[in-house]
């Protein structure tokens, strides 16, 4: 089932096909009702690529969106190649934890990710792993940090500057039985030499401002650990909050977008759970003529401890922020409402799943300033025999768990 919009709009014709030949497409029946949150999610992550995807149709490759000059969002975040590569290691006086970071690009160098995992020696019941998220919002023109960690659910909201071989940001700390509700944060980072920096963590908890509450220094190795800080640890199932997008986790999943213009993008999209973090990555990709895989966005799906609102963080690899609520419907769709930030501009956008009639789901953004939606009809891709599973960032947990 395909729809091709008005030509005079610019957009792109949107089918589904297999990402691969070795899978084949099937209708995915639903029985339960608790399937169809699930399902539908899916769908809106198909919609991501599609709104990433649209404005470029100028190729048969996704490769063709990325521009030849590097982009605002690109030079600004170019500070933080300094943390690619090997792993960190955490350390402090009298620091019984053992803590190891690793740092990689977010899609199209917009943005980085760098995920801390370790376990306190002292009590080996607490493991540790948290994540953080430095992107560039074209919007208000800055570097923006989005954090989450175990400790008391802590979710992280501000923004960070470099100077040179330092780096210095404001966030505020959102945690469970806080007061007040946000705790004002800052950070200080002070690089010695290309394998060496030192961290320091502030509060401001008075009219006095910024005091220091706790230093590390990080230590880039280039061997990587063995065994892993978590080795052997026991990994959690999501929490009740995440628990509708268990069943996405374990296979991948695949669609076409075709071009009006001419030519297609075949789109993957794999599903993590990172646990003790309570977080759940999506990663859409798309193969490129030479094998290689274009990255074209990451999402994000948590619960926002200041809020308690289910919460979606997308980036694409043109420098996209989209950024908002989900909202589980009657009947079990899903609907979000995020702000889309391209450029200078910001974007409003809805996004929900309805079922047809003939078991299929139908996905409608609509954007502000078209007459007429897009949409994109999905359907459940099998996998053969033969097709090697998509496997877990951690062993011990799975969804039929």
């Amino acid at each position: 089932m395909r729809r091709v919009p008005d030509p005079a709009k610019g957009s792109c014709r949107i089918g589904v096909a297999s990402t691969f030949p070795c899978l084949r497409r099937t209708l995915f029946t639903l029985n339960l009702p608790m399937l169809r949150p699930l399902l539908t999610s899916l769908a809106i992550m198909l919609v991501f690529g599609a709104i990433g995807c649209c404005p470029a149709q100028q190729g048969d490759s996704a490769s063709a969106t990325q521009s030849p000059e590097p982009s605002e969002g690109v030079e600004r975040m170019a500070s933080f190649s300094r943390f690619i590569g090997g792993e960190w290691r955490m350390g402090a006086p009298g620091m019984t934890a053992v803590m190891i970071e690793t740092w990689t690009w977010g899609p199209g160098r917009h943005s980085v990710l760098a995920s801390t995992e370790g376990v306190n020696v002292a009590d080996e019941n607490s493991p540790w792993r948290a994540v953080q998220v430095f992107y560039w919002h074209p919007g208000l023109k800055q570097i923006c940090v989005f954090g989450l960690s175990p400790y008391s659910n802590g979710v992280s909201e501000g923004s960070i500057s470099f100077e040179g071989d330092v780096a210095d940001g404001m966030f505020d700390l959102y945690q469970t039985n806080q007061s007040p509700r946000a705790r004002k944060m800052g950070l200080h980072w002070a690089f010695e030499g290309p394998d060496k920096y030192h961290d320091v963590l502030l509060e401001a908890t008075g009219p006095e401002g910024l005091k220091t509450l706790a230093e590390w220094d990080h230590h880039r190795s280039y061997a990587p650990a063995s065994p892993r800080p978590l080795d052997g640890v026991k990994v959690p199932r999501p929490p009740d909050t995440l628990s509708a997008f268990v069943p996405l986790l374990n296979p991948d999943w695949g669609a076409r977008l075709e071009w009006r213009s001419g030519g297609d993008a075949d789109v993957r999209i794999t599903f993590e759970w990172i646990p003790f973090a309570d977080c759940i990555r999506a990663r859409i990709t798309s193969p490129t003529k030479d094998g290689a895989q274009t990255h074209l966005f990451d999402v994000y799906l948590y619960r926002h401890t200041g809020t308690g609102a289910l919460r979606c963080l997308a980036l694409s690899d043109k420098g996209g922020v989209y950024v908002g609520d989900v909202t589980v419907l009657a009947g079990g769709s899903l609907q979000f409402s995020l702000m889309g930030h391209e450029a200078e501009k910001a974007v409003p956008y809805e996004l929900r799943t309805e079922m047809e009639k003939d078991g299929a789901i139908r996905s409608t953004a609509t954007l502000q300033g078209e007459s007429a939606p897009r949409i994109l009809v999905w359907k459940k891709m099998e996998r053969e025999t033969g097709l090697e599973p998509a496997t877990s960032s951690l062993e011990g947990w799975s969804s039929t768990n």
